[in-house]
């Protein structure tokens, strides 16, 4: 049996069609917070087992869980009332024989490499974080399969995968904005600007319109006034990047506009104490983020699956 058949696809390319939509989801945001932890405390589990005998072990800890914090964001700085949860489970292989695997200490220490690399708030950041690891070492059988051969990883499930390439010129917008405002060199020259951001592009004909909402951070903002105005210089440097990188007839760009224009309160715009909504009232989950491509494509075909923190032999 073949196992590679080519079809001529008999629908019109995403490029020509009149409307697309595009999403990307911030570092900083919830869920992709749940996404790189538990893909994270994956890695380092996977690199242990390798380290110590030679080859990937049983593990999945692809069930992520961010439960939010509660904040009292304040011009100059407010304060964590409540620490925002992190919650990672499933299974992992932690004995061999009587050499017992640390698997709490692998996957918390992980878990806070990975938080201290993607927020932009404080090096200090991490004790507004409770991280908690519940795993089993996962059914008899199921860990069997890892015995059977050294050769070939085998494996232990049913599941699917779905790509889509070239990317849309849309889609290549939607990425290089995301990747610009989260990158190292923009955070440095604005830090007052969180990591939890979202690129939403939507093209009708060949006319964008990007919603781009981002959270502040409270302590390098002054009052309204000053927030306003840090608000327009980042709008600016968006306009800036589009025009050098967009071919696109028309780029409209709408940010934070949910802001009450006459706010005289913190409460009226979007002000964190970290740059995240995490810390207050919104929620995380793994799989309910970008995809593999980096993107959320609802003009592609899409699965379900999330890759996050699955073993790398097989998708179970």
């Amino acid at each position: 049996m073949r196992n590679i058949v080519i079809e001529k696809g008999d629908y019109l390319p995403v490029d020509e069609r009149e409307v697309e939509i595009v999403e990307r989801k911030g570092i900083g945001h919830p869920d992709t917070i749940c996404d790189l932890v538990c893909e994270s405390v994956s890695q380092a589990l996977s690199q242990y087992y390798l380290e110590r005998f030679g080859r990937v072990l049983h593990h999945n800890l692809d069930k992520g869980l961010l439960v939010a914090g509660k904040s009292q964001p304040k011009f100059g700085g407010g304060k964590i009332l409540e620490k925002i949860k992190i919650v990672v489970a499933g299974r992992a292989t932690d004995r061999v024989g009587k050499i017992k695997i640390p698997v709490k200490k692998i996957s918390e220490r992980a878990a806070k490499d990975c938080l201290e690399r993607i927020v932009n708030s404080s090096k200090n950041m991490i004790k507004n974080f409770e991280i908690s690891i519940d795993y089993k070492p996962g059914a008899a059988n199921l860990q069997e399969v890892f015995k059977r051969s050294k050769e070939i990883a085998l494996a232990n499930d049913t599941s699917f995968g779905i790509g889509h390439g070239p990317y849309s010129k849309a889609e290549i917008l939607t990425l290089k904005i995301a990747n610009f405002l989260n990158s190292q060199k923009f955070l440095k020259k604005h830090p007052f600007f969180g990591t939890d951001i979202k690129v939403m592009t939507l093209r009708e004909k060949d006319e964008i319109i990007l919603t781009v909402p981002a959270a502040y951070i409270d302590r390098y903002i002054r009052n309204p006034k000053d927030y306003f105005e840090k608000k327009e210089i980042i709008k600016k440097e968006i306009e800036k990047f589009v025009k050098k990188i967009s071919s696109f007839k028309r780029v409209k760009i709408e940010h934070n506009t949910l802001d009450n224009p006459n706010a005289k309160s913190e409460q009226e715009i979007y002000l964190t104490v970290l740059g995240l909504s995490a810390e207050h009232g919104d929620d995380g989950q793994v799989g309910r983020g970008n995809r593999v491509s980096g993107l959320i494509t609802p003009c592609r075909e899409m699965s379900l699956e999330a890759a996050s923190g699955k073993n790398i032999n097989h998708p179970g």
